[in-house]
């Protein structure tokens, strides 16, 4: 059977007990969204990491590494810079495969863990302060924005990464967050987003907050 065929037979196989929601579908019964971006500056270690992660990558690339190697070294760098720019204590968790001396020892490689040293284990960075007070304003009415209607709210925060969910959850602990990640089986994860569709902020003193990765949560919201 081409790969083709085999695909359409397998489909009306399971079509009787398997059923996919297209976003398509959705937009049909979704109340309608709308995206506003909040900027975030990084502070100055911040931008010093990003810097030197960046320069790094350029200087592995013209030490004649094979393409898939490159390839390698670059999501790798894609990775860190993401956590730089959102929380680069992350950067410090021990990876092989985005670890930054894994390729080997670096000038770059030593003055990012000594920037990294700098930072206070109890530093948090803009953006997660910023996501999370905005998520207090939505979660008490009190609104954000101009245009809120000034109503208690359910609240989630979409994120890559496990370490960021921790740390949310721990500034927004007064709002006891429910918190989905790879840290929890399939069914633990089911069990939590039910709960949080079930809350209704409208009869309760406040909004319920989601901390999610994305990897984790797929399309069970």
């Amino acid at each position: 059977l081409l790969e083709e065929d085999a695909e359409k037979i397998i489909g009306k196989r399971i079509s009787g007990i398997w059923s996919r929601v297209t976003l398509k579908e959705l937009e049909k019964v979704l109340p309608k969204t709308s995206v506003i971006p909040v900027p975030v500056k990084m502070d100055e270690l911040q931008e010093k990491i990003y810097e030197l992660i960046e320069e790094q990558e350029l200087d592995e690339m013209d030490e004649g590494f094979d393409k898939d190697e490159v390839t390698k070294l670059k999501a790798a760098k894609i990775i860190r810079l993401l956590q730089a720019v959102t929380n680069p204590r992350l950067i410090l968790q021990n990876d092989r495969t985005f670890n930054l001396s894994a390729k080997k020892a670096t000038k770059n490689n030593a003055e990012i863990m000594k920037q990294l040293n700098r930072m206070s284990k109890q530093e948090v960075s803009p953006k997660l302060r910023r996501a999370a007070d905005i998520c207090n304003h939505l979660t008490s009415a009190r609104g954000y924005y101009k245009s809120d209607d000034k109503k208690r709210k359910n609240v989630i925060i979409y994120t890559l990464f496990r370490g960021n969910v921790r740390i949310l959850g721990k500034l927004l602990a007064f709002l006891d967050p429910i918190e989905v990640s790879g840290d929890y089986d399939l069914s633990e994860r089911e069990k939590r987003i039910q709960e949080f569709k079930q809350w209704d902020p409208e009869k309760e003193k406040y909004g319920r907050v989601l901390i999610a990765t994305l990897g984790s949560i797929a399309e069970a919201v």
